[in-house]
């Protein structure tokens, strides 16, 4: 808080107590001012006179008080700066501390190789364990981009499809066949009756020349709906390398559901 320093001389104001800088205290208290025009008070003429110079000399000051306050928030936003850069050097040495940087890569890749086997999409989405994986850090981005294995392997469960945007399927589901390359697909795909419209997409893009032939597992759980409304011969489905095929197909009663084709 700003200090006024009486001297015989003249008032000033220290705006802090480590520095020698100050400032000139016009001794103005507001209470008193405010007061006046509450209660409409009107000044006497000798009294404007008065209140103009005040002002006059309140107005010569104020671009030091600004000036000053410039300087000290530039400070300010040095030291922020300075305070994020320490803070990045403590995570980085941190960083550098985990076991887990003792293990050689082929370790880090059979442990990657766990987690992204048979992973439950608990929302509707696109499974994420391989990309978030790669976004811990440039060791792990870089192991998990030399196994295209991992990616290949990919999740879809579209639940509640009509709160669902189709970028947030389309956008994943486009890395993980990208970061896949050449490798074979190993895919599941499940959905209910609100995903009919996002289901004819997704089955476009798994029928294209560039997906369909590399698919070596498939798996789907639809609504019989759905199978009905979508012609396999009409896509155009060809699986020259297709070794397990899982398909169920479900229709809704009042007791539930229940699943009375399914191809293994």
């Amino acid at each position: 808080m700003a200090r006024v320093l009486e001297s015989s001389t003249a008032s000033v104001t220290r705006p802090c107590p480590d520095c020698n800088r100050t400032f000139p205290s016009h001794g103005f208290t507001l209470d008193a001012v405010l007061h006046k025009l509450r209660i409409r008070y009107v000044p006497l003429a000798s009294e404007r006179n008065q209140i103009i110079e005040h002002v006059l000399h309140a107005r010569r000051h104020l671009p030091l008080y600004k000036t000053e306050r410039k300087r000290l928030q530039d400070a300010l936003l040095q030291l922020e700066k300075e305070e994020a850069v320490l803070e990045q050097y403590i995570a980085y040495q941190e960083g550098l501390l985990p076991s887990v940087r003792r293990l050689p890569p082929e370790v880090m890749a059979r442990i990657f190789d766990e987690c992204c086997r048979d992973e439950f999409v608990p929302k509707s989405t696109v499974s994420l364990t391989a990309l978030r994986l790669s976004l811990v850090c440039h060791d792990w981005r870089v192991t998990m981009h030399s196994l295209p294995k991992l990616w290949a392997r990919i999740s879809v469960w579209l639940n509640r499809a009509d709160k669902l945007e189709w970028t947030h399927v389309v956008e994943p589901l486009s890395l993980y066949l990208q970061q896949a390359g050449a490798q074979s697909l190993s895919i599941k795909f499940t959905c209910d009756q609100t995903a009919d419209a996002m289901a004819h997409q997704l089955f476009r893009i798994l029928a294209s020349k560039a997906t369909c032939p590399r698919i070596e597992n498939l798996s789907i759980c639809i609504p019989h709906s759905l199978l009905s409304d979508i012609s396999l011969d009409e896509l155009g489905w060809s699986f020259p390398h297709l070794r397990h095929l899982d398909m169920d197909c479900y229709e809704y009663y009042e007791g539930g559901a229940f699943y009375p084709h399914t191809v293994r």
